[in-house]
């Protein structure tokens, strides 16, 4: 549910929250598909984009350009980052809104052990990873392992069983813990950064 008060400005966020078929694409097709939108949103307003085209390129790379990552990652930060005017989404402010959701949505519930895991399955280069990489990795046994992965990991939703594979299983990380790789913005004020646009 996006907030009622961004669905009045002018219902920024229902632009990138509905619902998308199409999963990989590349950037052009990402852009046509965005501006398609906003322009079906105008009907007589002067709607102006968002957000940067910086903030798009960076969640581009994040999600390989899974498009249904890379709108709910916008509709997010947007929602985020509204109160009672639009803003203009700049890499910063989606830095600080993102990386401030996947703290208290996931990583506020877990326990230091188990954000170590999570960081580990995370930065996996493969994208997916078993209970023996994991122990091998941060060094603790694998029973410990599965007890963070199913007491806490996979309870909160920060992690899914990808596939399996005999005996081993492969988990992948939830589509938002990737905001964790998201650069730190600078030290300014959350208000600093936001940028009002114009609309009509």
């Amino acid at each position: 549910m996006v907030d009622s008060i961004v669905q009045g400005i002018p219902r920024v966020a229902s632009i990138f929250s509905e619902h998308i078929t199409l999963d990989t694409m590349d950037m052009d097709e990402i852009k046509e598909v965005l501006q398609t939108r906003l322009d079906k949103m105008k009907i007589g307003e002067n709607i102006i984009k968002p957000y940067d085209d910086e903030v798009l390129d960076i969640l581009y790379k994040l999600y390989n350009g899974n498009i249904r990552d890379i709108l709910n990652s916008l509709s997010t930060a947007v929602t985020s980052a509204t109160f009672d005017k639009p803003v203009l989404l700049t890499k910063d402010l989606l830095s600080i809104v993102l990386r401030e959701a996947v703290e208290s949505r996931f990583l506020a519930k877990l326990t230091p052990r188990a954000k170590d895991v999570l960081k580990i399955i995370l930065e996996t280069k493969k994208g997916e990873i078993t209970n023996r990489s994991i122990a091998d990795l941060s060094g603790l046994d694998r029973s410990n392992v599965s007890s963070y992965i199913h007491q806490e990991l996979e309870r909160h939703s920060c992690v899914y069983l990808k596939r399996k594979n005999g005996k081993d299983k492969f988990w992948s990380v939830r589509p938002e813990i990737r905001w964790m790789l998201l650069n730190p913005a600078p030290k300014d004020s959350r208000q600093g950064l936001i940028k009002p646009y114009i609309g009509g």
